[in-house]
């Protein structure tokens, strides 16, 4: 017997059982980085969901009307109406509705987020921030303009505001001219006018986005409380191109997250991520769009 035979292994052989392993991990993962992905885009759909069922129980506690989608401070004084916190301090403008008071109530969350238990957190949660619950006053504005998901408010509950001499509430795009020259209200106040409720998107995974291309966005990008169509009255504001989406002024398009494919709420209540293709279609955002003379419903705009 060889008794000075030394155990163990050779520096080759070593080199093999690296390179062996490096190969296994090359080959693992990206089926383990889709993995997570489709987990989180699980995660992110499940949210979305919980923001449409809120939206839903708004409906039906107020008589079939929907949301709106923005209420400027003028109007809410106007309307005298008022949206609290947790403790039951209101949210500004309210109660004095001053000039240089933050309009936070203004955007969508503040309506629905007593329905979501004040589970405010999911709604930022994609900006990896961990404010304790006692910061949600200081953050309040934050929630209400930079949401993971966008509403389509300009076309489902609208967007309100003053106008004229005596400031009177003005709902946007109820009164509007099309091709055929039909002046038609364009806009959907309550549930029973979406008659493709499961075409109709309701809240979309969206950004803030300035003029230019954009493609391979971060997880991370700011959310926006706005989901806007490819055409908002006549003027394009996106549009899906192979190099990513073409943004032509400063709007709030679909944003993919996790998948490249946006998070969908669609009014008759399902979930699903949709390619930015599809979404172009101008009648999944609009419930009265419509072929006219000139123009397929896909690519329906209006005057302002």
């Amino acid at each position: 017997m060889n008794k000075n035979k030394q155990l163990g292994f050779t520096l080759v052989e070593i080199l093999v059982v690296l390179s062996i392993i490096a190969i296994l991990i090359g080959l693992l993962y990206p089926a383990l980085r889709g993995g997570i992905a489709r987990a989180k885009k699980t995660t992110e759909l499940n949210k979305i969901r919980q923001v449409g069922n809120a939206w839903s129980l708004y409906s039906a506690s107020n008589r079939d009307r929907l949301m709106p989608g923005y209420i400027s401070a003028g109007v809410q004084e106007r309307w005298d109406v008022a949206w609290a916190y947790p403790d039951e301090t209101l949210v500004p403008p309210s109660p004095f509705f001053e000039e240089d008071t933050p309009n936070v109530a203004g955007p969508w969350p503040w309506r629905i987020l007593d329905r979501m238990d004040y589970s405010w957190e999911m709604l930022i949660d994609y900006k990896s921030q961990n404010w304790p619950i006692e910061q949600l006053v200081e953050h309040a504005e934050v929630v209400a303009q930079e949401p993971a998901f966008g509403y389509n408010g300009y076309y489902i509950g609208g967007f309100w505001e003053t106008s004229g001499h005596f400031g009177d509430p003005t709902l946007k795009y109820s009164q509007v001219l099309l091709e055929n020259n039909q002046v038609d209200n364009v806009v959907a106040r309550v549930g029973s006018q979406i008659t493709k409720p499961t075409e109709t998107v309701v809240f979309c995974s969206s950004f803030n986005a300035q003029q230019g291309v954009y493609r391979d966005m971060p997880n991370d990008t700011l959310g926006s409380y706005l989901a806007v169509p490819r055409i908002l009255a006549n003027v394009t504001q996106w549009e899906p191109t192979a190099e990513g989406i073409k943004v032509f002024a400063q709007t709030s398009p679909p944003l993919g997250r996790y998948n490249a494919m946006p998070a969908i709420y669609f009014a008759d209540g399902h979930v699903n991520d949709v390619s930015i293709y599809d979404l172009a279609d101008q009648s999944m955002w609009i419930p009265r769009a419509r072929d006219l003379p000139n123009t397929p419903a896909y690519d329906f705009s209006h005057s302002e």
